[in-house]
């Protein structure tokens, strides 16, 4: 099986790409933009350069490569205030590009077509929600411009798959992962707090947390892609959108528990870096039900295994 990944420099797309590399795919293509450097390298990965928001480069990609399947990946990840300066780039790239990609393989008879939605549709939903299910009725109006465009997304896998075309969208949860760093499209300040806990406590740096124990649900990226790889390789798809979790929900004192145990250091001191919660933080578990029943999916990256693997993997880099 051929497949092609956009945004596959980016966070979750490099995961994808192990993971696909794990399992034994041998035909992996591997497109985004061409100032993007990839952290995977591999002979059986060929590296294409695409801008999504490019409709006829897209066209001529995916009708030249011909793939058996698409995962795009590709996705600006903003913060509020880049939301209010950028607007017209977010939706190009997260849902003008998602456009492009499903005309394409539409048109070019890919066999199967995973899209990223975001558990940030869900934010906004009512508090003391503990699980969501995929159909819950969604926050109205959206909580933020990003979930404004995978609502859109998704609302585009539905009308493409009306076309005859084999599309998922996912919702996925909080993702954290080895691969995770700045990239042009998901700025220092927009990296996971899961990533900036682990970074501190590699180096030594002295945190100052606070606030109440707001939780979220965690999927370490390896998990994710392996949800798109049962998605991918199943005969049929019985539904449009699906959560991909841990299916619970690990609140803020856990979490600094767990750095704790892998010697995190902390401090009053003002000096000290800031890890904060606040009550919006709150997020709810997603159910993976749906997932597990097409798929067989259950997450096996347990935070109590992923943090470990995550702060050694950030001490190791700081060993070079």
């Amino acid at each position: 099986m051929s497949i092609l990944v956009t945004g596959a420099s980016g966070f979750v797309g490099a995961h994808i790409i192990d993971t696909l590399l794990a399992s034994g795919k041998e035909v992996i293509l591997a497109a985004d933009l061409e100032s993007a450097p990839s952290p995977v390298e591999d002979r059986r990965v060929q590296h294409l350069a695409l801008d999504v928001t490019d409709a006829g480069a897209v066209r001529r990609l995916i009708g030249s490569m011909r793939p058996e399947a698409v995962v795009h990946a590709a996705a600006v990840t903003p913060s509020l205030e880049e939301e209010a300066t950028q607007a017209d780039r977010i939706v190009a790239v997260n849902a003008g590009g998602s456009a492009n990609v499903a005309a394409a393989a539409l048109a070019s008879g890919v066999r199967r077509l995973v899209l990223f939605s975001s558990s940030a549709v869900y934010n906004g939903l009512e508090p003391g929600v503990r699980v969501v299910t995929e159909d819950r009725p969604l926050p109205h109006p959206p909580a933020s411009l990003y979930a404004v465009t995978k609502i859109a997304c998704e609302g585009l896998a539905y009308r493409f798959a009306a076309a005859g075309l084999s599309v998922c969208a996912l919702r996925v949860a909080s993702v954290y992962g080895e691969h995770e760093r700045a990239t042009g499209s998901r700025k220092a300040a927009r990296l996971s707090q899961l990533h900036r806990f682990s970074t501190a406590t590699a180096a030594g740096m002295p945190l100052r947390l606070h606030g109440p124990n707001a939780g979220r649900d965690w999927a370490h990226g390896s998990d994710v892609a392996r949800a798109i790889i049962g998605l991918l390789a199943a005969p049929s798809l019985n539904h449009i959108v699906y959560n991909v979790g841990s299916g619970q929900a690990a609140g803020f004192h856990e979490i600094a528990r767990l750095f704790r145990a892998e010697g995190m250091r902390e401090s009053n001191s003002p000096d000290a870096l800031e890890i904060a919660m606040q009550a919006g933080d709150e997020r709810p578990a997603l159910s993976v039900v749906r997932l597990a029943a097409d798929t067989g999916y259950a997450p096996s990256v347990p935070l109590e295994q992923g943090i470990p693997a995550l702060v050694a993997h950030h001490r190791r880099e700081l060993a070079r």
